[in-house]
């Protein structure tokens, strides 16, 4: 098998032909190498891409566990509390928020947003909305996983505006 074919698909080994002589090359143009770089490119931000929904999916997963963890709070004699996580896309940013949520009539729920700081929630505004010690616990459970996964969708943002750039 060559390792330059238009016919079977491309450059099977570009470092090699890289590193080769002239006579490797039989065919091959500048151009064509120049397209093949910019489907590579393409490809690496389509799976880049894909790995950021990912993100949010398993963030999605981590929220839905943590209220699944809280609907277990009165079988057990506890309140149900009055923290709430949300997760959800804004402007091409994965989300994964906290709020407070506290029913002060039948008509009425107040509803606050959690300030986070630049590296999450704090432990003592997560302490400070609990109701209690396992919706605190539950809670900082929660946020562990969004402080990594809020990380990793930093990067890869990143990395897939650096690759829109090498475009």
């Amino acid at each position: 098998m060559s390792i330059f074919s238009k016919e079977s698909g491309g450059i099977k080994q570009p470092l090699k032909l890289a590193l080769g002589s002239a006579d490797d090359w039989g065919s091959l143009t500048a151009e064509y190498v120049a397209e093949e770089r910019e489907k590579a490119l393409r490809t690496a931000e389509e799976a880049m891409q894909y790995a950021y929904d990912l993100i949010l999916l398993e963030a999605q997963i981590r929220c839905t566990e943590y209220h699944a963890m809280k609907t277990e709070f009165p079988k057990n004699g506890l309140k149900y509390g009055y923290l709430n996580t949300y997760v959800r896309r804004d402007k091409n940013t994965n989300s994964m928020r906290f709020s407070q949520r506290a029913k002060i009539s039948d008509t009425f729920t107040y509803r606050k947003n959690l300030r986070m700081s630049a590296g999450g929630y704090s432990i003592k505004s997560l302490r400070g909305s609990s109701a209690h010690d396992e919706e605190f616990y539950a809670a900082c459970k929660t946020e562990d996983h969004y402080e990594i996964l809020r990380k990793r969708g930093k990067d890869v943002r990143v990395a897939i505006r650096k690759v829109r750039r090498l475009r």
